[in-house]
């Protein structure tokens, strides 16, 4: 009920206002008109209403060229925030712990296990079963286990680097370590073979055998 009310008293200032507008308007015209008539051979109502055509037109025009002058500022223009390098989940300074161990091997591991732990976090089924600080020690530890399996084969100078499961199990058994669950290993093996397909670096590294390099990444 009280919305109706409001409405209605809406409605009914916005007429009192028109109606005042209008009687301005009839009011300037009739004054205007007569004494237009005073020094043109016009009769009072033509009068009126050729000064209020004039008054309406000039009206308009100016509203027009006020709100064509009064430009709305232009938005400034956006620049994204330059994008700095985020720091890999597991830090390079596990894999050296001196200037000397700066290897092609401890760059591969590093690359290596960054990318199992990401694989590892994205896996729900993994995830939700360990830690944060647990996932990360696991892909250090394969990354470990996937150098040891690499180094075993005979380097291969063309073709694509690939490692399986079964290559990995086989390894983690000369280590004397135990297997992982299928789960696990096979979300490794496809982040470890993801970063074959990504990074030709890592690809010569193994297949130069260029281990014991100093690498130039770090």
């Amino acid at each position: 009920m009280r919305t109706v009310f409001s409405f209605l008293l809406l409605v009914l200032i916005v007429f009192l206002v028109g109606l005042l507008c209008l009687a301005v308007i009839i009011g300037w015209s009739v004054g205007v008109g007569w004494l237009l008539i005073k020094i043109t051979p016009f009769t009072l109502f033509e009068a009126s209403l050729l000064v209020m055509i004039a008054s309406i037109v000039v009206g308009y025009g100016a509203i027009k060229i006020m709100t064509t002058n009064v430009t709305t500022p232009s938005p400034s223009p956006y620049f994204p925030p330059p994008l700095e390098d985020e720091p890999e989940p597991i830090p390079a300074q596990r894999f050296y712990k001196t200037e000397a161990q700066k290897t092609n091997e401890a760059w591969f591991r590093y690359e290596m296990a960054n990318s199992i732990y990401w694989d590892f976090e994205q896996d729900n089924d993994i995830n939700t079963t360990m830690n944060d600080t647990e996932m990360k020690e696991l892909a250090i530890r394969l990354s470990e286990v996937l150098v040891g399996a690499l180094k075993s084969q005979k380097p291969k100078r063309n073709g694509r680097v690939r490692v399986t499961v079964t290559q990995m199990k086989k390894q983690m058994d000369k280590m004397g370590q135990r297997p992982y669950d299928d789960d696990i290993m096979l979300t490794a093996v496809a982040g470890i073979n993801e970063m074959f397909d990504y990074d030709g670096e890592l690809v010569e590294i193994v297949q130069e055998q260029t281990w014991d390099e100093m690498a130039e990444d770090w």
